[in-house]
């Protein structure tokens, strides 16, 4: 499926599901996700303007991302990805005179970080759903399919070392698993460490 992002994903650690209404603690995150849900009558896709479509493929979410920073104090946005199954286009819409892409299987992560304001699901909906700039999209997707979250990210407040530290060590880890599963010993000489391939 592809997918455009914006900003830098987090590792998360916790994920508590909680309601819409529900305020955000100073410090922790809401992640919040939509998908397709209105389509033009008849058909199974949505129609996008080309002009929008292509600000998003270009992969600057910028624009949202002030938006929803200057109309909610104290939130920052700190990462947004599109995902769609299709996208056919331009075409010239039926009945207008401007093209559009025919876009199937939409949908939008958004994760925002509350650094000291009331946030709260709804609030980060509402502020999304009003940016020009994608709400040709948006406006195809019911508030209801949002599923907001209080996220937790252990990797932030440990620092970027750590997490450095700690995905190196996975690393390894999947390696020596994988070579154990290929037939790969380990066998130890005084030492010397070294690898040896079972028969």
């Amino acid at each position: 499926m592809p997918s455009k992002t914006w900003g830098t994903p987090h590792v998360l650690a916790d994920i508590t599901q909680v309601n819409a209404e529900d305020e955000i603690p100073v410090g922790q995150y809401a992640y919040l996700t939509a998908e397709q849900t209105g389509f033009v009558p008849g058909t199974d896709y949505s129609e996008i303007p080309v002009d929008d479509w292509n600000a998003m493929m270009a992969g600057d979410f910028s624009e949202i991302a002030a938006k929803i920073q200057k109309d909610i104090p104290g939130t920052l946005v700190k990462y947004i990805r599109i995902h769609w199954t299709s996208a056919e286009g331009p075409v010239v819409s039926p009945g207008h005179l401007y093209k559009v892409y025919r876009i199937r299987g939409f949908s939008i992560e958004v994760l925002v970080k509350n650094t000291g304001g009331a946030l709260t699901g709804l609030e980060i909906i509402a502020i999304i759903i009003a940016v020009a700039f994608i709400v040709a999209v948006l406006a195809l997707v019911i508030v209801g399919a949002w599923t907001v979250y209080k996220v937790v990210t252990a990797a932030e407040k440990l620092g970027p070392a750590v997490v450095v530290v700690v995905g190196l060590i996975v690393l390894v880890i999947v390696i020596v698993a994988l070579l154990l599963l290929l037939g790969v010993g380990f066998q130890v000489k005084g030492k010397k460490v070294g690898l040896t391939a079972k028969r």
